[in-house]
């Protein structure tokens, strides 16, 4: 299968040049993110913009080959629904403690 046209993929940018066209050196402001690696998921979060069907081709297509995450230093794993679940769940338990604890608040 043939790889998609250049424009149909998200651009890729380095840390330096993000931060250069961010402004983040005069704004000096706390830099978090997270990488969505697909935009192709089943769980169908209302909150969440990764809803594209698993199945998907075209949205496949439109992704970095696990050669070029693995470039990138991107740790992945196969895992069943079950198996994430799981982890989801330990991860929430793990860290709502410390959120308590910190007396962290939203908004």
């Amino acid at each position: 299968m043939a790889s998609p046209a250049p424009s149909t993929r998200v651009p890729e940018v380095s840390f330096l040049e993000f931060r250069e066209r961010a402004g983040l050196d005069r704004l000096r402001v706390p830099l978090e993110g997270t990488i969505e690696t697909t935009y192709r998921c089943n769980l169908n979060c209302v909150h969440c913009y990764v809803n594209q069907p698993a199945g998907s081709r075209e949205e496949r297509e439109r992704e970095l080959s696990l050669e070029r995450l693995k470039q990138l230093n991107v740790e992945s794993r196969e895992n069943t629904p079950a198996e994430f679940r799981a982890f989801v769940v330990a991860e929430i338990e793990k860290w709502s403690g410390v959120v308590r604890e910190a007396n962290i608040k939203l908004g």
